[in-house]
């Protein structure tokens, strides 16, 4: 009989900074290719610079984005289903 616990390991490292949601990251790489090769002066250029940016980016840009999560989002419940019904099947 399988343990519960051969299904899947813990691990004590945080996935990403809990501050941060993981749906934001296509906006950061995205900024940070913006951002790439330019220099600042002075701290207000930056904070200015990375404010300014989301309005310089297309509507496209973030509807590409939402459908992606979407299509994430539903392979990833999809996996989680998968293993609750194994769990399940293994052991009730």
């Amino acid at each position: 009989m399988l343990q519960p616990s051969s299904l899947w390991e813990v691990s004590d490292q945080q996935a990403y900074s809990p501050d941060l949601a993981a749906s934001d990251f296509h906006l950061f790489r995205e900024l940070k290719n913006w951002l790439g090769g330019q220099s600042f002066q002075k701290n207000k250029e930056i904070q200015s610079s990375v404010k300014a940016h989301p309005t310089s980016l297309a509507a496209t840009f973030f509807e590409e984005w939402i459908r992606n999560l979407v299509h994430r989002y539903d392979k990833c419940l999809n996996r989680l289903c998968r293993k609750i019904k194994m769990f399940v099947d293994n052991f009730w």
